[in-house]
């Protein structure tokens, strides 16, 4: 059970499709928080990352139910973080990856998914577990590989970077889990 630190701050739940704020108790959704600490700049409904729900037991008291799942839009797939996090660990037998991020992108007319994946230098066998991992994720999300040979989106590639290149949030220094790097025009 959990309150909002008021006045310096505003809790919100939002709903899962609609994005409008939930205001009756026992209804779940994404919690977001606005900081008003900071008066020039403040943060505006930062994704806590976190699902939630309002107890009703009093004013701003609300219950966490878990993570939030963070995921994206490829073509006609809905593939989540959780989802990728969890082929990298059924394939990473080693533990050679510490970091995953889902970069979307769009060329040639259509949506390809990037993974992501943070290794220490010099690590070996970094083509297998490339292949591991995505045939781990195109198991679990066996409509990513129909849409592929269907021509709607891109086969699944990896990207090995170092942690350090893995993009975070600039204020709170979060690895940001997905990137969608598609033209916005």
């Amino acid at each position: 059970m959990h309150r909002a630190f008021t006045p310096y701050s505003v809790v919100e739940i939002l709903d899962d499709a609609t994005g409008e704020p939930v205001t009756e108790p026992g209804r779940p959704g994404r919690v977001v928080v606005t900081s008003l600490f900071r008066r020039l700049m403040p943060i505006i409904r930062y994704p806590a990352g976190d699902r939630a729900e309002w107890t009703g037991t009093g004013p701003g008291h609300f219950r966490i139910l878990g993570r939030a799942e963070e995921g994206v839009r490829v073509g006609p797939v809905s593939l989540y973080t959780q989802d990728a996090q969890d082929a990298v660990a059924a394939a990473d037998t080693a533990g050679q990856v510490v970091g995953v991020q889902l970069v979307v992108r769009r060329w040639d007319g259509r949506d390809g998914l990037v993974l992501r994946l943070a290794t220490a230098p010099g690590e070996q066998g970094r083509e297998e577990l490339a292949k591991a991992v995505v045939t781990e994720l195109e198991n679990a999300r066996p409509l990513y590989p129909d849409s592929v040979r269907a021509g709607f989106v891109h086969p699944l590639s990896v990207e090995w970077v170092r942690h350090r290149d893995l993009a975070v949030n600039p204020r709170s220094g979060k690895l940001v889990r997905v990137l969608d790097e598609r033209p916005t025009a």
